[in-house]
């Protein structure tokens, strides 16, 4: 059943996500030691079944069936990325000699 897997998948993101905010609203509004401890707890045991299903790490910006952010700085990097000057070197990756 590969059509099912994905989409309980964006279930359980979507899930970590909406009680992320919950925790998030329970710090901000002063809640109870307790009543955080549980929604964390919560949160916590959702990114464990999400890393069980997925077998990767829940990351908020990359929903499941979305590649991962890449890096600027691999094989297909554009022209203008690799002219990029590092302020803290002062090199440029196409400076010469």
């Amino acid at each position: 059943m590969p059509n099912s897997e994905p989409a309980s998948l964006l279930e359980l993101f979507n899930s970590i996500a909406t009680q992320g905010e919950l925790v998030r609203s329970l710090k901000a509004g002063n809640a109870s030691k307790d009543e955080i401890d549980s929604a964390v707890k919560m949160l916590v045991s959702l990114k464990m079944s999400y890393k069980a299903a997925a077998g990767e790490d829940y990351k908020a910006d990359c929903p499941p069936g979305n590649p991962a952010p890449t890096s600027n700085h691999g094989p297909d990097a554009t022209e203008a990325e690799e002219d990029f000057v590092d302020p803290w070197t002062v090199q440029t990756s196409s400076a010469k000699g």
